[in-house]
């Protein structure tokens, strides 16, 4: 039991607490010394780990955590309308090409002609639309039985009917099917030998109803008026095979692989391009 004493020594008749009997001398103060750290001890550890584990949590969440973003276009506050999004795979960076992509036959890749030197193609007695001494000349390399041939042809008469006089506008055959093709081309130059203006009626009806089918071919002369006799003969002999491969190995050489592909005042543009891209380039040389 505890019991309270005087302290006399102080003078006073104040009362002290003393340990209980049973306790030894200074095992009270020894206990506290001694309790008193290893409970610090142990806070901190306890505290330590929950850091450890608080910080690693933490951690995944942000490397699970994807801060990519995107603006939602969508949105009438599109410049502040930012939202996570998945990272997408990056795609490798591609060149531009020398004119807007179109369609075409064959492999109708961009010319990039060498500045100031513009493709020189002889076109003596190929027949053409438009002014025989107009400032600008147009140059096409074009095949019957290419549907984008035929697709441009559209943009081909605005560009004559808007343009006139102040165009040339020249045709020149390019084979892309091979036999397939081959008669059709023979059978424009058999029908330019009885004019031009039977060169443009074969022309239009050929892009009308394509064809390489030589008693097809023949059947269309008839009804276009051409002199079937010597048109049936120039076709079957094969008399101006080598004049189509004379405009083919002059397409190559100026860099046509593929049609339709034409050449204003000897720049390239190819493709079925819209008429925009034709109008931009003749008034480009019309302005010098």
């Amino acid at each position: 039991m505890e019991e309270h004493i005087r302290n006399n020594d102080s003078g006073t008749h104040g009362l002290a607490h003393v340990p209980h009997a049973n306790t030894r001398p200074g095992e009270a103060d020894s206990n506290a010394m001694y309790v008193l750290p290893f409970a610090i001890v142990i806070g901190m550890l306890v505290l330590s780990m929950s850091i450890y584990y608080s910080a690693g949590g933490i951690t995944s969440a942000i490397e699970a955590k994807d801060f990519s973003a995107k603006v939602n276009f969508n949105s009438p506050n599109a410049a502040a309308a930012v939202v996570p999004s998945p990272a997408a795979p990056s795609a490798p960076a591609r060149a531009a090409p020398s004119v807007p992509s179109a369609g075409g036959c064959g492999n109708p890749a961009p010319i990039k002609n060498t500045p100031g030197e513009p493709a020189k193609l002889d076109i003596t007695g190929r027949p053409f639309k438009g002014s025989a001494n107009a400032k600008v000349t147009i140059v096409e390399f074009a095949e019957f039985l290419c549907p984008y041939c035929k697709k441009v042809e559209p943009t081909v008469n605005q560009v004559v009917q808007n343009y006139q006089d102040k165009v040339k506008f020249v045709y020149m055959n390019y084979n892309i099917h091979g036999a397939q093709a081959q008669k059709a081309l023979e059978g424009a130059e058999c029908a330019l030998d009885q004019g031009q203006d039977k060169f443009w009626a074969y022309h239009g009806a050929m892009y009308a109803n394509p064809t390489g089918d030589a008693a097809a071919i023949k059947t269309m002369a008839s009804t276009i008026g051409l002199d079937t006799t010597k048109f049936n003969t120039c076709l079957d002999t094969g008399a101006k095979a080598s004049v189509v491969s004379a405009q083919q190995a002059m397409g190559s050489a100026a860099g046509v692989s593929g049609t339709p592909t034409f050449f204003i005042n000897g720049q390239p543009i190819v493709g079925a391009q819209p008429y925009e891209n034709f109008k931009s380039l003749i008034d480009a040389e019309l302005a010098k």
